[in-house]
């Protein structure tokens, strides 16, 4: 996981002043304040909070239809939970054609 903590704090004695500062280093290794947030470059489905110095992700969960008999699925990689199904070469293909055809 990703993630770099800095704390700062001061203390005045009498009247007690903090001053606290959590930083968190993306995945670029960008600084990030506290509640700033962003969404993984290689998965579109991930987002990450920096929280008090800690960098937090979640997935979302992807509930997609299977592809249709000889196609397979092909991941959009810019777009979270989305797919298109492609069609398949060789026997397989034409059996599903077969198949299909039927129906």
């Amino acid at each position: 996981m990703f993630s770099t903590r800095l704390l700062v704090s001061v203390f005045f004695f009498g009247s007690m002043v903090v001053l606290a500062s959590s930083l968190c280093l993306n995945q670029n290794n960008e600084p990030m304040n506290d509640g700033d947030t962003y969404v993984m470059n290689d998965d579109p489905c991930t987002s990450c909070i920096c929280q008090q110095g800690t960098l937090a992700c979640m997935s979302d969960m992807c509930y997609l239809k299977p592809c249709p008999p000889g196609t397979k699925p092909i991941r959009i990689p810019t777009k979270c939970c989305e797919r298109t199904c492609e069609q398949t070469r060789g026997f397989k293909a034409k059996l599903a054609k077969k198949i299909n055809a039927m129906q």
